[in-house]
């Protein structure tokens, strides 16, 4: 339910800001291949990002695009020895209000 309420957040930069579309939720150990670093698109990066939403808690109708930027958020749990809770979420550039 917290999810269906808050299915967004936000990064603001001095450069740009973005909406974070989440679309997976979930526990995982803190040695996890969750915690895998890639450094651009590709077949790999694509399976890492379906992974994602196969382990989701939430269901999230996101339609992921292979070219977005990317974000995973991670704190410790104490479901068990080690655990994290993990959200990704797909960064979408958004324009500023002018002021």
């Amino acid at each position: 339910s917290f999810y269906e309420e808050h299915p967004v957040l936000w990064i603001l930069t001095p450069e740009q800001d973005y909406k974070v579309v989440l679309f997976s939720a979930y526990t995982t150990s803190a040695y996890s291949d969750s915690y895998t670093v890639y450094t651009g698109p590709g077949q790999a990066f694509d399976e890492y990002l379906q992974k994602a939403q196969g382990r989701s808690a939430v269901r999230a109708e996101v339609d992921l695009d292979p070219d977005a930027h990317y974000v995973m958020l991670s704190t410790c749990s104490y479901l068990f020895d080690d655990a994290r809770s993990i959200v990704h979420g797909m960064m979408v550039p958004v324009e500023r209000r002018a002021s």
